[in-house]
């Protein structure tokens, strides 16, 4: 199944989240991971703009692990794509996919707001 068939969120992970912390967990969880990877963007852009396999590697691994934990399905699928093409020595086709994760990530803080903003009204 390829990113672009996939949800943005995972529904299904946010609600084990939710039963396992709580939801005044959430906002807290969104809040750290729009920081965090939009952290780890930069280090993707820098790698990209240095052609540094290596660093994009370790990039997209961490962008993809952060990503799959809290359910972003669609995002962390593409940067672990990048991560193996990185991984296989395919350094410019792994660049290929970097405009779909950049939209992806606007994508999926924009869900995951919306998902906030959709539990909080439902209390």
């Amino acid at each position: 199944m390829s990113s672009q068939s996939l949800p943005i969120l995972d529904h299904t992970v946010l609600e084990r989240i939710i039963e396992d912390t709580g939801r005044e967990v959430l906002p807290l969880l969104f809040e750290s991971y729009r920081a965090e990877s939009s952290d780890w963007m930069n280090t993707i852009n820098q790698a990209i703009v240095d052609k540094d396999t290596e660093q994009l590697e370790f990039g997209v691994h961490s962008l993809a692990s952060t990503s799959l934990s809290l359910g972003v399905l669609a995002l962390g699928h593409t940067a672990r794509k990048m991560e193996h093409l990185c991984l296989a020595g395919k350094l410019d086709e792994a660049i290929t996919h970097h405009q779909h994760l950049v939209g992806l990530l606007h994508s999926s803080h924009q869900a995951l707001e919306q998902f906030s903003n959709e539990l909080g009204s439902d209390t």
